[in-house]
């Protein structure tokens, strides 16, 4: 059964990420959150997981503290978010890119990695999607051009497959690894 915890979870996102809007549309930002979180239920994730897949982006994209996060919704969700959240946005891409594959590869968290992996995949899709549209004008959203992601979703796949398999989330590596293939042939 569903908690009060998880749907307090996607008012406090939706209060966040008010106005946000996905790269280059106008599909407000939280359906994201809310897509990545619906991921991770579908799969039998705890509800930690799922709540900290709603707020995966609130402290690195929005004004929100992550010390609210733990008072709103405790220890565990407070670390998952802090485990998948990229460092100071000033930095360059490749760095910040660079950063968020070691703490990837140096987690031992599993829960943390089917969060990053669902993040990762709803990502992925909406940028298939996108393409299927605009063709490789897609690639002007972005501040890192194909080659880069290219080889920033790459290293992801390889390391989801690696560290997934065998787990309740290695379906999140597989589709994963489909998106990419498709939106870079």
């Amino acid at each position: 059964m569903t908690s009060m915890r998880l749907f307090e979870a996607i008012d406090f996102a939706t209060l966040q990420h008010r106005g946000q809007l996905r790269k280059g549309t106008s599909i407000p930002y939280i359906v994201h959150c809310v897509s990545v979180g619906k991921m991770l239920m579908q799969l039998g994730s705890a509800e930690d997981v799922a709540i900290a897949g709603i707020l995966h982006d609130v402290v690195e994209d929005t004004e929100a503290e992550l010390e609210e996060v733990r008072q709103r919704f405790g220890s565990r969700v407070a670390d998952l978010v802090d485990g998948v959240s990229e460092p100071d946005k000033q930095l360059p891409w490749r760095d910040r890119k660079e950063h968020a594959i070691a703490k990837a590869r140096s987690t031992d968290d599993l829960e943390l990695l089917a969060i990053k992996c669902a993040d990762k995949l709803d990502n992925i899709q909406d940028m298939r999607h996108d393409h299927s549209r605009i063709g490789e004008k897609l690639w002007e959203r972005f501040k890192a051009p194909r080659d880069k992601q290219l080889w920033y979703h790459t290293t992801l796949c390889d390391l989801f497959e690696q560290r997934l398999m065998g787990s309740p989330w290695e379906e999140l590596a597989f589709r994963y690894r489909a998106e990419v293939a498709w939106l870079f042939p």
